[in-house]
């Protein structure tokens, strides 16, 4: 997050995973900071307990599988 502009809002990629969606109002007529809203508030349904649970809440980073050897190839020096 950036603490020195406080006009500057930062959602991190982190914060996504956990809260859902975000949107982000502007309030035109005045110089605040502007105004974000996640789509899962604060108080969690049982449901969303497991979004803590997601690689992108513990800051890994997406899931890869583990690349296959070719067919034909064997192990060790001949």
């Amino acid at each position: 997050p950036c603490y020195y502009d406080r006009l500057v809002l930062v959602v991190t990629k982190r914060q996504l995973a956990r809260a859902g969606s975000a949107a982000v109002y502007f309030d035109p007529q005045a110089a605040t900071r502007a105004e974000i809203r996640f789509a899962v508030e604060k108080s969690y349904r049982p449901w969303h307990v497991q979004r803590k649970f997601s690689r992108a809440a513990r800051g890994l980073p997406p899931y890869r599988r583990a690349d296959k050897p070719k067919a034909g190839a064997k192990g060790g020096a001949q």
